[in-house]
Order: structure tokens, then sequence, then C-alpha cells
């Protein structure tokens, strides 16, 4: 049995920018968004470039409390949905019938900070929202809890 399913909008942040037209702006000027790893140390690592997004303010989309609860990826997957969504009218959603699909999203900024803390800092266990911040499917049930 065949299913239809809507593409109802785009929403990304990108090394190459915040926002669709961000993004499709820097693709058509052939812009690379790889460049010097500036978010952690590098002394130790062999590879010092990356593709980050820079200029992200959490604060800017998100009150303290949650941004207690959510990871970066959780915070990016968030702001890309509000794009997404822009100018859907979400009241008359039917949950049963909408999902979410999500590029790669892990919270990997939760996962090494619980790794320091364990392995490299001694710590007898893991900060409580740990699991609920990193794990894989974080990102996407934060958006489909926030729209869904």
């Amino acid at each position: 049995m065949r299913r239809r399913v809507a593409i109802t909008g785009l929403g990304t942040i990108s090394a190459l920018g915040q926002g669709v037209p961000a993004l499709l702006s820097a693709m058509a000027t052939g812009r690379c968004g790889i460049g010097p790893i500036s978010t952690i140390s590098t002394d130790r690592l062999a590879v010092k470039i990356a593709a980050e997004i820079q200029d992200f303010d959490p604060e800017a989309h998100f009150d303290r409390r949650q941004i207690l609860v959510l990871d970066r990826a959780s915070q990016l997957a968030l702001v890309a949905a509000r794009e997404a969504l822009a100018g859907i009218d979400l009241a008359s959603l039917v949950p049963e019938r909408a999902g979410v699909v999500l590029g790669a999203a892990i919270g990997q900024t939760t996962l090494d900070a619980a790794y320091q803390s364990l392995y490299g800092e001694g710590a007898a266990r893991l900060p409580p929202l740990t699991v609920p911040r990193g794990m894989s499917s974080a990102a996407a049930s934060q958006v489909a809890m926030a729209f869904v």
C-alpha cells in the first residue's frame, strides 16, 4: 500500500549559514563551510578542520531552563524545525498523521561532557540528564514534543 508524504517546509542551520536562504546563497556562490576548528582544543587532534556552525547563540532562541535540558544538537534541530514549520497551521495538524524526519543529530556536547566528568575527573556517576540529552533520538524527540 502506498502512502503519500508531504514535505511542508525546510529548515537548516549549517556551517554555511543559518536558514535555508543563507544555505542556498552560500551553495550558489560555491562558498565552503569547512575551516579551522574553533569550539574545542585541537592540540591533540590530527585533524584540525571541520564544518562548524558558527555564531549560534542558544539564548536568542531558548530560555535558561530549556538550555539546561537541550543538548546543542537538539537546540539546532528545534530552530531548524521552527523555520521549516513557519506558516504551517499547527492547530490543524493531526498528530497521528505527523512525524519527524531529522538529519544526523546526536547529543555530542552532552556525551563529551559526560565522558570528561566520568573518566577525566573521576566522577562517581553521570549527570541525570546525560541520557535524555545525549541519546541519538533526542533531537527528533524534542522536535516532536514541541510541534506534534
